[in-house]
């Protein structure tokens, strides 16, 4: 189910900084954590947390890009 413009991941990790620049490179997408991979929902523990860190990265890393990313 992953393609060029859909990524899952089963947990976060800091790759995803790498998958967040290519998809900024490109068309776009998507990124779905606590997902495996064939598309289906596992969950994910702390959700708060995840979603704190990822501003954290987004703004560290891609601070000019925001307006493109959507968490």
């Amino acid at each position: 189910m992953e393609n060029t413009n859909t990524e899952y991941k089963l947990k976060f990790s800091t790759q995803i900084i790498r998958d967040i620049c290519a998809f900024l490179n490109t068309d776009g997408g998507n990124i779905y954590i606590g997902w495996n991979d064939k598309g289906e929902i596992k969950g994910i523990d702390n959700p708060e947390i995840i979603s704190n860190k990822l501003k954290s990265i987004s703004k560290n890393y891609f601070g000019d890009c925001l307006d493109y990313i959507k968490i």
